[in-house]
């Protein structure tokens, strides 16, 4: 099976989770990687991560470990951001982060889409986060790594060094694989509205065009959830929208994966 994973994100825990995605995935397949890198981490406001623009360095790391068919590295979102602005200014300054997130995943798709268009084939695509620790039956956590008293896995330099020695003889495995179909972390339903959990997906090229034009339809969704009083409360906006995007603008069916994951932290 030939495969397209496409990294796309903040590089800020990349340094851990970048053994388990080439060890148990990039390897194990066929694989051509596409990054996609955001320098700028000035948008993680929950979560006590460092805001620190990425360094060239870091960068340069990334492209050597990851061999990748091509990058697409954003460096300032403002240009881009100030033209949605001037479409429509309602609360959008709380959504720059969701915007920036998706004009890279959008430029990433762009470059898969590229290289399609050259001759290149893919039986699937993955979009992956640099900061996903993903797990299954196939791959479980390692035991030692999840820490109880925060709940989570953090990005620390022993826990970069664990999962660096850490090794099963498995990798991780696709159910099933459908076409018009999008096998996701996880969806629900919040007060008869329904919401997809975006943290990571797989497709085949069926649904390429529709995820690759997925930010250029953000402004629609939103006024349709605005329109609809959808959002207000329970799932992020993001997740809404999402689910609206593949379900009722393009009657995609959606799935969930066999794959689950945990976001990494630097600091709680």
């Amino acid at each position: 099976m030939k495969i397209a994973i496409l990294l796309t994100g903040q590089l800020r825990t990349f340094e851990m989770c970048k053994h388990l995605h080439m060890k148990y995935l990039i390897s194990k397949y066929d694989s051509d990687v596409y990054l996609g890198i955001n320098i700028c981490n000035t948008h993680q406001i929950v979560y006590k991560n460092s805001k620190d623009k990425t360094n060239t360095d870091k960068v340069k790391r990334a492209i050597d470990f990851f061999n990748p068919v091509d990058t697409f590295i954003l460096d300032n979102f403002e240009d881009e951001f100030n033209k949605i602005k001037n479409k429509n200014t309602t609360n959008l300054h709380l959504l720059q982060g969701m915007f920036e997130q998706y004009y890279v995943v959008k430029n990433t798709y762009k470059m898969v889409l590229d290289n399609i268009n050259k001759g290149k084939t893919y039986d699937l695509i993955f979009r992956l986060r640099f900061d996903q620790f993903i797990y299954s039956k196939d791959v479980p956590i390692a035991p030692q790594l999840y820490d109880t008293s925060y709940n989570t896995i953090l990005y620390t330099p022993k826990n970069i060094d664990i999962i660096k020695e850490y090794t099963i003889d498995n990798y991780f495995k696709f159910d099933e694989i459908a076409d018009n179909t999008i096998y996701l972390y996880g969806f629900g339903n919040y007060k008869n509205c329904k919401f997809a959990n975006e943290q990571f997906w797989y497709h085949t090229p069926s649904i390429i065009n529709q995820m690759f034009e997925y930010y250029d339809n953000f402004l629609p969704l939103l006024v349709y959830c605005n329109q609809r009083l959808i959002g207000n409360e329970g799932a992020p906006i993001y997740e809404w929208m999402f689910y609206i995007y593949l379900t009722e603008f393009n009657k995609i069916n959606i799935k969930k994966s066999n794959i689950t994951g945990i976001f990494l932290r630097e600091f709680v």
